[in-house]
């Protein structure tokens, strides 16, 4: 079963306080977080 939504978050806190290596490429953060900031703008969702 893959992993849950919050097991994503505590990860990403882990990676962020350097106690776990990342799972994605930065690429794919950077894809991510524009992604976000666009839907922030626009008010819709982003589709890639």
């Amino acid at each position: 079963m893959p992993p849950g939504h919050g097991e994503h978050l505590r990860h990403f806190i882990e990676v962020v306080q350097q106690r776990a290596e990342p799972i994605n490429l930065p690429v794919d953060m950077i894809k991510i977080l524009s992604a976000i900031y666009t839907s922030a703008e626009t008010g819709r969702e982003v589709v890639q």
